[in-house]
């Protein structure tokens, strides 16, 4: 038998609950929710009877909106508005990746030979000297290989846009931000941020 539908404002969106492998069992009791079949008043969930809430999730014709209690609840996006944030975010991990990588390599060359960018490193990397330092340095950072370096650059070339985020505290957090900005890049490149990351936030 289908259910009702539950539908959550997240930002400017408007997620489908049901599709949590949870559903309404997520619903915490301090969340409001909107009848649109009983009743066209909102009240926190534990006003409401178990049978009462029953009744009304089980009837498919039913469409009930959550105002989801958000004192203890991080999450405030809808699905793509975090996807963006969370690839801006890691972007974020990247760019401070680089710039250790950029310290890294011109603290070990002579004047003459440091360079300003990653774009100026990665041009001089055909030469094979160039290239044997600036593994070195990616290995002294967190073990990333050249190719995933090259990731990487691809990766935030892709992305197409500066980014200006605050820097956090933990590593917990950019994890998390991996996680959801990696269902698009290749696995070699959530490999490099998943070191990128140890190294940024230790």
């Amino acid at each position: 038998m289908e259910k009702a539908k539950i539908l959550e404002k997240i930002g400017q969106c408007w997620n489908d609950v049901n599709v949590n492998p949870d559903g309404a069992s997520h619903i915490q009791p301090n969340d409001k929710v909107t009848f649109y079949k009983l009743s066209i008043q909102e009240k926190p969930r534990s006003e409401i009877t178990n049978s009462s809430w029953n009744e009304v999730v089980n009837d498919y014709s039913n469409i009930i909106i959550l105002n989801r209690d958000t004192r203890n609840d991080t999450e405030l996006m809808c699905r793509n508005e975090n996807l963006r944030d969370a690839t801006d975010d890691v972007c974020d991990v990247i760019s401070e990746w680089h710039t250790r990588l950029l310290y890294q390599y011109n603290v070990t060359s002579y004047e003459s030979d440091r360079v300003n960018t990653i774009k100026e490193l990665m041009d001089g990397s055909i030469d094979p000297n160039t290239h044997l330092r600036i593994e070195q340095a990616c290995e002294f950072l967190g073990g990333i290989t050249f190719n995933e370096l090259i990731a990487l650059g691809v990766y935030k070339l892709r992305r197409n846009q500066k980014v200006h985020k605050m820097k956090w505290s933990t590593q917990d957090i950019a994890f998390n931000r991996l996680d959801i900005a990696s269902i698009v890049m290749t696995r070699d490149c959530k490999k490099a941020i998943e070191k990128c990351i140890k190294v940024v936030y230790k």
